[in-house]
């Protein structure tokens, strides 16, 4: 696929009168990795559900595969690759796993494939006939995010998706997203843990008061900076801008050493 998987072109969107984003532009390659960060409220979640298709922007663009997909339903977005992983859980806690993991099946894809869901969370495939609800909160997590290799995405939306789990978790949850992105899927995430997503992202972005504050490679941002500038309060960092290549190119070192 020529082109970004997901692109914003000056979206501005918010809650009845109130106007939460103004004049967002953002994109994502395949096999790459964003990070939204910013204070509360700066507009990260109402960003994803623009691009999901869960809220209607007041004004711009969402293209999804070069496609203007700006007034086609959620559903109409999943059938072009769509995938996103709210904030929660996001299961049915009373059915097994094995019965949650079959509705995460898209009704237009024939069968689960499970291997590869699997693969990246094999506790799951201890659980198969347990109760959802009655797994640990990680074990939980994983769960919602087998979606993202059962439903086929090219890209994926993650928003908090950490939030609450104990590192080792974290550490599992991590190692499985960086998978999706060696395997290709793009990656459009919005995470409280600074340095996790810093590690796994090509670029960064950063919302202040609805608006874009600072665009930069992941790799060339000085962590305490950020958090202290930005998601603090205070000053904001001094880096160079990114030259334009950095812009909608992804690392190519992941996908080098991807086993």
């Amino acid at each position: 696929m020529n082109g970004p998987v997901l692109e914003l072109r000056g979206v501005s969107a918010g809650y009845g009168q109130t106007t939460v984003v103004r004049d967002i532009d953002l994109q994502v390659a395949a096999g790459e990795v964003l990070a939204l960060f910013g204070p509360n409220g700066a507009g990260k979640t109402t960003l994803l559900r623009v691009g999901a298709g869960l809220l209607r922007p007041q004004r711009g663009t969402v293209c999804i595969g070069g496609e203007d997909v700006t007034a086609r339903p959620p559903h109409a977005r999943a059938r072009r690759g769509l995938c996103m992983v709210p904030e929660g859980r996001g299961i049915f806690p009373a059915l097994t796993v094995r019965e949650n993991l079959r509705l995460q099946v898209p009704p237009w894809l024939v069968g689960p494939d499970l291997a590869r869901p699997l693969g990246a969370f094999p506790i799951l495939g201890q659980r198969m006939n347990q109760r959802a609800g009655s797994m640990s909160g990680g074990e939980q997590q994983m769960l919602a995010l087998a979606r993202c290799w059962l439903a086929r995405p090219t890209c994926v939306l993650l928003d908090e998706v950490s939030m609450g789990l104990a590192p080792r978790v974290v550490d599992e949850i991590y190692a499985g997203l960086r998978q999706l992105a060696a395997g290709g899927v793009a990656l459009l995430i919005v995470e409280q843990h600074v340095s996790r997503a810093l590690a796994l992202a090509d670029r960064i972005h950063v919302l202040d008061r609805g608006r874009t504050t600072l665009r930069q490679p992941a790799a060339s941002i000085d962590r305490d900076a950020l958090v202290r500038g930005y998601l603090d309060g205070g000053d904001p960092p001094s880096s160079p801008p990114p030259s334009p290549s950095s812009q909608s190119a992804p690392r190519p070192a992941r996908n080098s050493t991807a086993h």
